[in-house]
């Protein structure tokens, strides 16, 4: 998982990787971050530079400028890195003295980057409406039941359609 970046002052590079956030994010968490990282350290090519503010400051700039990644993205990515060496100094990496600026760097800005978001990416549902989905399957079956149960606790969690449905289906059906 790790990719160590080495400069040519071989006393510097960068020893910890996104397995120092292990167990405090989800596995699929753990992968986007890794890939952000590695995207972040391709960029700054150098420890040196990985660690100076002004480079997350210039790969935003690149990001917005150079790409046509949304904004969410963007700042997804942004966070990632920011994450992670936060992480990295608390467990001695790196010093808080030389990540402090990090969390100063802010991420762009949704507006001024609007024509990059998909249109439908957030789709309204009006209460009344979402009431009438999460009641529309028959409760005289157990399949009605069941997707009953599946949509009102979608709609009343918040939670996401592909994590609601990780695990086996072992798990899913509690064996």
């Amino acid at each position: 998982m790790s990719q160590e970046l080495t400069s040519t002052n071989h006393n510097s590079r960068i020893r910890f990787d996104t397995s120092i956030l292990a167990g405090r994010l989800s596995t699929s968490s753990l992968r986007k971050y890794q890939e952000d990282f590695e995207a972040y350290l391709a960029y700054a090519e150098t420890p040196e530079n990985a660690l100076d503010t002004a480079t997350l400051a210039r790969w935003r700039t690149y990001l917005a400028n150079e790409t046509t990644m949304s904004p969410n993205t963007i700042n997804r990515k942004l966070a990632a890195v920011k994450r992670l060496m936060k992480e990295a100094a608390v467990q001695g990496y790196t010093t808080y003295e030389q990540i402090a600026g990090f969390e100063r760097i802010e991420g762009v800005k949704i507006a001024a980057l609007r024509e990059r978001t998909k249109p439908n990416a957030r789709t309204r549902i009006a209460p009344e409406d979402m009431r009438r989905l999460t009641m529309a399957p028959d409760p005289d079956t157990l399949i009605g039941l069941r997707d009953r149960a599946i949509l009102h606790t979608l709609a009343s969690s918040g939670v996401r359609p592909g994590l609601f449905l990780v695990g086996t289906r072992e798990e899913r059906r509690g064996v």
